[in-house]
């Protein structure tokens, strides 16, 4: 059993986090990974664009945002008994909306109103914006939160840093769904924030085996972020044909353009190429917004081949659909081989 820094602040028994992945959710799928000792997490982001289905989070009716995600992590509670988290991307647009503060309000008072809550739901992963104000707001409410925020660049991990994080973790330009539009992939930004931080650093973008975590660990991160390898799970809570595009993918068959949280990486189908032409011929941005929703419903309700699927470069590297549980396992497994 390989043991880190990471394992020792979220007290979970291998070194590995779920991405919180979007536009739905990852409910059920946090489950699954929690009970095999990672760190499961429930994605918010189906709550926030409000393309999330309701029973995806366990909720009978929808309601507030607050109402929504409180639900959710009862349903993630009442079904696990080991630590899980949750993800909140924090973009600009969302933001100024007004839409993440009922989100944050529901996690506070969750675990302020159930003691077995509060002792699971150590980690709060923040993403795709500045976390600046939301860590100020989680040291007031909830200080024995354990912070995450995801970056791109060496730029931002400083940042990060100057903030008051806890970890980082450096996502690099290989990820799925949400990335930066100036590249820096996992090889050079790895190391490079390393260098230049001292908080501890996890290690996202192309991650998906053993070979990925032995690789981290060595360059001195204290694990790894997975996000289309879990997809691929028989518990993720995404649709089969889904799974089985990032199964028979090949290396190249991903591509960057915008999204509605900024850039995105999608499978290279004729859909995300075609939302790649109309950013490229400056159709409002509300035009691009309404072409991907559509996108992601469709894929969402059972079409992946007219729908708009995130998919990182990790599915070239992605041959099966095994449970969570067997994953890890393996994971772990092949990763202490390849470190004795």
């Amino acid at each position: 059993m390989i043991k880190t820094q990471l394992t020792e602040m979220l007290g979970i028994d291998h070194p590995i986090i779920q991405g919180g992945m979007g536009p739905f959710d990852t409910t059920r799928l946090a489950i699954a990974v929690s009970n095999a000792g990672a760190l499961g997490v429930i994605s918010t982001t189906g709550i926030i664009t409000g393309l999330g289905k309701m029973e995806d989070y366990g909720v009978q009716k929808r309601g507030s945002n607050k109402d929504m995600i409180k639900e959710a992590i009862n349903y993630v509670n009442e079904r696990t008994n080991k630590p899980f988290g949750v993800n909140i991307p924090v973009p600009k647009v969302a933001t100024a909306m007004g839409v993440l503060t009922p989100l944050f309000k529901g996690i506070f008072e969750i675990r302020d109103e159930n003691p077995e809550i509060k002792a699971k739901l150590k980690t709060i992963i923040t993403s795709a914006g500045d976390p600046k104000p939301h860590i100020n707001r989680i040291r007031k409410n909830a200080p024995d939160m354990v912070h995450i925020q995801v970056v791109p660049a060496v730029s931002h991990a400083i940042h990060s840093e100057k903030c008051g994080t806890d970890i980082i973790v450096a996502s690099g330009h290989e990820g799925g769904g949400h990335i930066n539009p100036i590249g820096v992939h996992s090889m050079v930004l790895l190391p490079a924030v390393l260098e230049r931080v001292k908080v501890p650093v996890m290690a996202a973008g192309g991650f998906g085996d053993g070979l990925g975590l032995a690789i981290a660990l060595k360059f001195g991160a204290i694990g790894i972020q997975m996000g289309t390898r879990f997809i691929a799970t028989q518990e993720s809570d995404f649709i089969q044909g889904a799974k089985d595009v990032i199964v028979k993918a090949g290396d190249q068959e991903t591509v960057v353009t915008q999204g509605l949280i900024g850039h995105m990486r999608y499978w290279r189908n004729y859909v995300a190429l075609a939302l790649q032409e109309k950013v490229n011929s400056n159709l409002s941005e509300d035009d691009i917004m309404a072409f991907e929703g559509k996108g992601f419903l469709t894929m969402k309700n059972g079409d992946v081949k007219n729908g708009l699927l995130p998919m990182g470069e990790i599915a070239g590297r992605i041959h099966d659909i095994p449970t969570c549980k067997e994953l890890i396992d393996r994971i772990i497994q092949d990763a202490e081989k390849l470190i004795d």
